[in-house]
């Protein structure tokens, strides 16, 4: 039940205009639901701080998200970092396989 109603509070965010909303509903949830990744992925991309931005990117890793969470994560993290996004993704460790397997020649 929780992780419905975790659900449709995050669908909320995608009709909201401001980015500066979307982030305070992600900071709420992830105040009450620390292991909630998508409100993570919400923070890393849409915050003002980079700071903010890079440890929205840690501690949405941290909470175990699915592959295609995570490959938001990493991709937030490469916009703030200025890198190319297949060194996130290779150099990190526990990066979804499809992605190194996918991008990690590319380093080469």
């Amino acid at each position: 039940m929780v992780a419905l109603l975790l659900y449709l509070v995050f669908m909320q965010i995608e009709w909201m205009e401001s980015g500066e909303e979307k982030v305070q509903i992600a900071k709420a949830l992830v105040n009450k639901y620390p292991n909630y990744a998508p409100a993570w992925t919400v923070i890393a991309g849409k915050s003002d701080s980079n700071e903010e931005r890079l440890a929205a990117v840690e501690k949405g890793v941290a909470s175990s998200p699915d592959a295609e969470t995570k490959g938001m994560l990493l991709i937030n993290e490469a916009l703030v970092r200025q890198l190319p996004f297949t060194q996130c993704v290779v150099d990190r460790p526990g990066a979804p396989p499809i992605c190194a397997a996918r991008y990690g020649g590319y380093l080469a």
